[in-house]
């Protein structure tokens, strides 16, 4: 297996034995969990060989079932894509949920993207994001980087706490 692994590596052009300056290419983050500003900063990075793309995790709720089943698809198929287009992080946003389109359960989302990374040998080229509504709760925050999450925006929790933490506490 380890033979396998080092070969996969040394085929992509990159031989993590041999040090050098693209293996220093990463953003450090304090903590997983980022702010909506810690979030827009990533969206928007334009530095030197960085790049970031946010997949929405969405399906036509007119489609039921299907529609799920055809969304997740989709969605690992944009991810496979842009790992291949050179994206670093992929953010996977149920942002602009409305009538006709419902979120992918996080969870759901994260752990197909990531086994579908995995099973084409690109998940450890990029990083997954997820700017979600739906963590509330620690537990929440600590199955989706158990299933794959490298860092978390909660933006509904991070909004209702910005408006109701008094001025002088933020």
């Amino acid at each position: 297996v380890r033979r396998q692994r080092q070969m996969c590596i040394r085929d992509r052009g990159s031989n993590i034995l041999i040090p050098n300056e693209a293996h220093c290419k990463m953003v450090r983050l304090a903590h997983p969990i980022l702010t909506n500003t810690q979030l827009d900063i990533l969206c928007n990075i334009r530095y030197k060989g960085f790049k970031s793309v946010k997949l929405p995790m969405l399906f036509e709720v007119s489609q039921g079932c299907e529609g799920l089943k055809t969304a997740l698809d989709r969605l690992c198929m944009q991810a496979e894509q842009s790992v291949a287009d050179g994206v670093n992080y992929i953010i996977l946003s149920d942002k602009d949920v409305d009538e006709t389109h419902a979120p992918i359960p996080s969870l759901l989302a994260v752990s197909a993207v990531h086994h579908h990374l995995i099973s084409a040998q690109k998940r450890v080229q990029t990083a997954l994001v997820v700017e979600t509504g739906e963590m509330r709760e620690v537990m929440h925050a600590a199955l989706l980087l158990g299933y794959g999450a490298s860092a978390i925006n909660p933006y509904m929790s991070v909004s209702y706490t910005h408006l109701t933490l008094p001025t002088n506490s933020r």
